[in-house]
């Protein structure tokens, strides 16, 4: 299934005696759309995937949190992280960082519109200790 807008190419509103005569003298109301669906969706699909902090010293314990816009995302995070490289494979908008190096991707999806867009940042969570000798000298 893929997303898509309406940007109505026709609006017609009329009223129908028929339906006023069913409904017990209550006017009855006929409003058409005709909807263009060539138009992508932007407004219920995940955009704007957001891994904060993206940049910065990263320590081991350090959480990364991930957002995005749309309509009541879930969120998987991917890739590799730690001195061994581990893959990452985690649900949820917060992924704790283990001690190494990390490449890691948050893709954030709408299931019901089968939408999906992500995030990567990569770098290195040091100890808490290495980081603190390494600022020393």
């Amino acid at each position: 299934m893929e997303c898509y807008q309406c940007q109505f190419d026709t609006f017609q509103f009329s009223t129908d005696d028929t339906l006023a005569n069913s409904y017990g003298g209550s006017a009855g109301i006929i409003l058409s759309l005709t909807c263009n669906a060539n138009t992508p969706l932007s407004a219920g699909c995940t955009t704007g995937v957001t891994i904060t902090p993206s940049t910065g010293t990263f320590e081991a314990g350090d959480e990364l949190s991930c957002s995005a816009d749309g309509y009541n995302p879930t969120y998987l995070w991917t890739g590799t992280a730690g001195v061994n490289g581990a893959t990452v494979s985690e649900t949820g908008d917060e992924y704790t960082l283990p001690e190494g190096p990390f490449s890691v991707n948050c893709a954030a999806t709408v299931g019901q519109l089968s939408c999906r867009d992500f995030a990567t940042v990569s770098d290195t969570a040091y100890s808490m200790y290495q980081y603190s000798s390494d600022n020393i000298k």
